[in-house]
């Protein structure tokens, strides 16, 4: 498998998680401030590009997230601030796959 292909694979799948993540935080957006609107998963076809989709892709995860744990804790509960647990279980088994093929992928580079 060519590495480069495969990282360009994992680039996209991450900004997707962090789309999907950006799209629970609009709904469930404190005062705490405002959610940049959600853009649509991008794709790569160079390394440069595919480091700068995952560069960009982490901390929009990150502080989306944050965003959601806020209002979930503000209202007690998933289901009412408009995540349910399946769509939950998928980003996070998506989320792991996509660390787990990185890893695999780094070491096949470094080694």
């Amino acid at each position: 498998v060519d590495h480069r292909l495969e990282l360009f694979d994992i680039a996209a799948g991450m900004d997707a998680i962090g789309s999907h993540v950006q799209k629970w935080a609009l709904d469930v957006a404190s005062s705490a401030g405002p959610v940049e609107k959600t853009m649509a998963p991008g794709q790569c076809w160079q390394l440069e590009e595919a480091y700068s989709l995952m560069h960009a892709a982490l901390p929009k995860l990150t502080v989306c997230v944050s965003e959601v744990f806020r209002g979930v804790k503000k209202h007690s509960n998933m289901v009412s601030v408009g995540v349910d647990r399946d769509s939950l279980r998928t980003v996070l088994l998506h989320l792991e796959q996509i660390v787990l093929r990185l890893g695999r992928v780094m070491i096949r580079l470094i080694f």
